[in-house]
C-alpha cells in the first residue's frame, strides 16, 4: 500500500474532572459551519479499547469516524480514559485505576462534560473493544437514562474462550495470579510500542491490523501515538474476568446481570479478520444483551467489504471510511425525525 500524506486530525480538548481525583482528556470534533444537522441530533461519544487512546478512531482528518460523524450533521467526543498519557492524578499516592472505577467516574463525568455542553439530555455511544463493553455496563445500569442508541465494535461480553483450547487450563493460575498482577504500576505496552524497528509491526499485523489496510506509515503513528500502557488494575481485573469466566466487580457486583438489562438499541459490530477476539464472542454479546432493538453486521469481504479488518483497523484503517463508517451514521441516525437508512450499509452486510 502507498502512503498518503494524512492531516491529523484538530480537536478541541475539554477537561473532565472525576469525582475521585482524576482529570480526563475529553476531544471534540463539531461539524463544520453550515452542515445541516438532524433534528433531535444527539451528540456521540467516543469509548477507545484497553490501552488505547482517541487515535483509535482515525488518524486522518479526512477519514477518521469523528469526520463521518460530523459530516452527517453530528457532533463527535472521544474520551481518553484514565492511565492514559493525557489523563492526570490530581490526589496523592498511587493512581487508583481499574475497569470500575472507569465505569463508575470516568464514563459517567464525561457524559455530564458533554449533556452541559450540548444541552442534549442523552449521547449516543459508540465503543471499540473494551470501550464497548464498558458502554453497555453503563446502559444496563437501572438509573441510566442519558444513553439514546449504542455501537458497540469488536467488543466481548465474555473471556470465556479468550485463550482458545487453553482458557479452562488457564483460568485457576490466572484467577491466583489477578492480586499479584493489581501491584504492578503497568506493562510498559507504551513504551514497547514505540521501540525502534520492525518487531512491534510485526506484532500489530499479527494481532490488531491486516497487511493492506494500514501502511507502515500509519502503522507508525498508531503504535507511538494511540498505544497507552495497561495498568495493572486494570490486568487484575481482566484476569479475574478470564478466571471465574465472569464479569465481576471488585466489590464482587457480578456485571453479566446488567447485559440483560440493557435496553438502549445496539448495534453489534464484528470484524471479519479480527484475530484477536473470536466471532463467537461478539455473536454472544448480541445474544446477551437485552435490547429490542438491535443488530449484527459482520465487516468483511465476504460480506461487501473491499478489506478484511482486524481488531484495531476496523476503526482505525482509512478504508473504514467507506466500510465500516455508514454502518455506524445509519444506526445512529435511524430513529432521528426524517432520517432514511442507508440500504447499502445494510443490505452489504449479515444482519441478526
Amino acid at each position: 500500500m502507498r502512503a498518503k500524506s494524512r492531516v491529523a486530525p484538530a480537536y478541541e480538548t475539554v477537561e473532565v474532572s472525576t469525582s475521585d481525583g482524576f482529570a480526563l482528556s475529553l476531544f471534540h470534533s463539531a461539524p463544520p459551519l453550515g452542515t445541516p444537522a438532524p433534528r433531535a441530533a444527539r451528540p456521540v461519544l467516543l469509548l477507545p479499547g484497553a490501552n488505547a487512546n482517541h487515535l483509535g478512531f482515525g488518524l486522518d482528518a479526512a477519514t477518521s469516524l469523528p469526520a463521518a460523524l460530523n459530516a452527517a450533521g453530528l457532533d463527535a467526543w472521544l474520551l481518553d480514559f484514565r492511565g492514559s498519557r493525557s489523563s492526570r492524578y490530581l490526589g496523592e499516592g498511587r493512581a487508583p485505576i481499574d475497569l470500575d472505577r472507569k465505569l463508575v467516574h470516568d464514563l459517567p463525568a464525561a457524559l455530564r462534560v458533554v449533556t452541559e455542553r450540548t444541552g442534549s439530555r442523552r449521547v449516543d455511544l459508540v465503543g471499540h473493544s473494551l470501550g464497548g463493553l464498558l458502554a453497555l455496563l453503563h446502559c444496563g445500569r437501572p438509573e441510566t437514562r442519558d444513553v439514546g442508541r449504542l455501537v458497540v465494535v469488536a467488543t466481548p461480553t465474555t473471556f470465556r474462550h479468550h485463550l482458545g483450547p487453553l482458557t479452562r487450563l488457564a483460568a485457576p493460575p490466572v484467577r491466583a495470579l489477578a492480586p499479584m498482577a493489581a501491584r504492578l504500576p503497568g506493562l510498559a505496552i507504551d513504551r514497547l510500542a514505540r521501540f525502534p524497528g520492525p518487531a512491534r509491526h510485526l506484532v500489530a499485523l499479527h494481532r490488531h491490523v491486516r497487511w493492506r489496510t494500514t501502511d507502515r506509515h500509519a502503522r507508525r503513528a498508531w503504535l507511538e501515538g494511540g498505544i497507552e500502557d495497561m495498568a495493572g488494575g486494570d490486568l487484575a481485573q481482566l484476569m479475574r474476568w478470564i478466571g471465574h469466566g465472569r464479569l465481576l466487580a471488585v466489590d464482587g457486583e457480578d456485571y453479566d446481570l446488567r447485559l440483560g438489562a440493557v435496553t438502549a438499541p445496539t448495534l453489534v459490530i464484528t470484524a471479519a479478520g479480527d484475530r484477536f477476539l473470536p466471532a463467537s464472542s461478539t455473536r454472544e454479546t448480541l445474544a446477551r444483551i437485552g435490547s429490542v432493538e438491535k443488530e449484527h453486521r459482520v465487516i468483511g469481504v465476504a460480506h461487501g467489504a473491499a478489506y478484511e479488518y482486524g481488531h484495531s483497523d476496523i476503526l482505525l484503517s482509512p478504508h473504514a471510511a467507506k466500510d465500516v463508517h455508514p454502518h455506524i451514521v445509519d444506526w445512529l441516525r435511524r430513529s432521528l425525525p426524517g432520517a432514511a437508512p442507508d440500504a447499502d450499509a445494510v443490505d452489504e452486510a449479515v444482519t441478526g
